[in-house]
C-alpha cells in the first residue's frame, strides 16, 4: 500500500454549483471535515491508470455522499467523480506518464456541497515504471514485492547512504507482471534503502522450423518466460489462421507442432503475443 501524507481541510457546506467543478471561496453555511489521502496506486494499461483515494468520513449526520474532482494543473478540475457515502473511490481512465490533481467535498441531504479539501497530487506510473513494497518478516528480513510490466528484467539495488548503490540481485517479472526478492542481510543494517535499475525488456518472440521424422513442422518459439503466443499458419501471406497456443517456460522457449503440415503444399508461420 503507497500511502501519501495525509491532508485535511475545514471546508465549508455551500450551494453545488450545477453541472461541474466550481470555484473556490464561497462563503461557508455549515461546516463538515474532509481529510483526503492517496491510499492506494494501481496501474494499468500503457493508455490509462486508475488512483484510489481514501478519506476519513465527515462527522456530520446531513452528509450522503461525496465528489472527487480532479485534473492535470494544481487548483483546476476539469472532471469529478460522485461517489456514494463512502470514505473509498477509484478514478480510472488516467493516462500514464501524468502527474493529477484532487480535491474532495462532500454533499449534504439538502443538496448543499462543501468547499474543496485541500488538495493532494499523484503521478500515474507509466508502464514501464515499477511498483516496489518492502515488507519485513519476523526474522528480520526485508521481502520486496515488485510489480511492472511482464517479462522486464531489474537489478535490485541496495543502500544505507542513497550514495552508494549494491547490487543485490536481479528479478524478471512474471506473465501476471510481479516478482518477489528478499534480502537475507536486512537485519545486518541499522537502515536500508533499495531501488530498481531496468536490466531488459522481453524480446520480440522468434520462431525456428524444422520437420521431424513424420515431416510435421515443428515450430520452436523464443519469447518472453510466462509469455503466451498464439502460433498461425497460412498457405499464402495474409491468409492467416489459428492453429494452437503455447506458453514459454521460464528460459522463454516453447515449442509447437504442426501435425497437418504434411497436407499443405507449403505453409508460412508466425506468432502473435495474446497474453502478458
Amino acid at each position: 500500500m503507497l500511502k501519501q501524507p495525509i491532508f485535511s481541510a475545514d471546508p465549508g457546506i455551500e450551494p453545488a454549483a450545477a453541472g461541474g467543478p466550481r470555484p473556490r471561496g464561497a462563503v461557508c453555511r455549515r461546516r463538515v471535515f474532509v481529510n483526503l489521502l492517496i491510499a492506494v496506486l494501481t496501474v494499468g494499461t500503457a493508455r490509462a491508470g486508475s488512483v484510489t483515494l481514501a478519506w476519513d468520513p465527515s462527522p456530520s449526520t446531513t452528509v450522503t455522499g461525496y465528489r472527487i474532482y480532479y485534473g492535470t494543473a494544481p487548483g483546476t478540475y476539469t472532471q469529478f467523480l460522485a461517489v456514494g457515502n463512502t470514505n473509498r473511490a477509484t478514478v480510472t481512465g488516467l493516462s500514464a506518464g501524468v502527474r493529477y490533481y484532487f480535491a474532495a467535498t462532500a454533499l449534504s441531504s439538502s443538496g448543499l456541497e462543501s468547499a474543496f479539501s485541500t488538495e493532494v497530487s499523484q503521478l500515474v506510473p507509466s508502464p514501464t515504471q515499477p511498483s516496489l513494497v518492502v515488507r519485513i518478516t519476523p526474522q528480520k528480513e526485508a521481502v520486496l514485492f515488485v510489480t511492472g510490466p511482464a517479462g522486464y528484467t531489474y537489478e535490485v539495488q541496495g543502500s544505507q547512504t542513497f550514495s552508494k548503490w549494491l547490487s543485490l540481485g536481479t528479478v524478471t517479472l512474471n506473465a501476471a507482471g510481479s516478482a518477489q526478492f528478499t534480502d537475507t542481510n536486512a537485519a545486518a543494517y541499522p537502515a536500508r534503502f533499495y531501488r530498481l535499475r531496468l536490466l531488459s525488456a522481453p524480446q520480440t518472440a522468434r520462431l525456428f522450423l524444422r520437420l521431424n521424422a513424420q515431416k510435421q513442422a515443428v515450430v520452436s518459439l523464443a519469447g518472453a518466460p510466462g509469455f503466451t503466443y498464439e502460433i498461425q499458419g497460412a498457405g499464402a501471406l495474409g491468409q492467416w489462421q489459428a492453429l494452437g497456443t503455447v506458453t514459454a517456460n521460464s528460459a522463454g522457449a516453447a515449442q509447437f507442432t504442426d501435425t497437418a503440415a504434411t497436407s499443405q503444399p507449403r505453409r508460412f508461420y508466425r506468432a502473435r503475443q495474446v497474453t502478458s
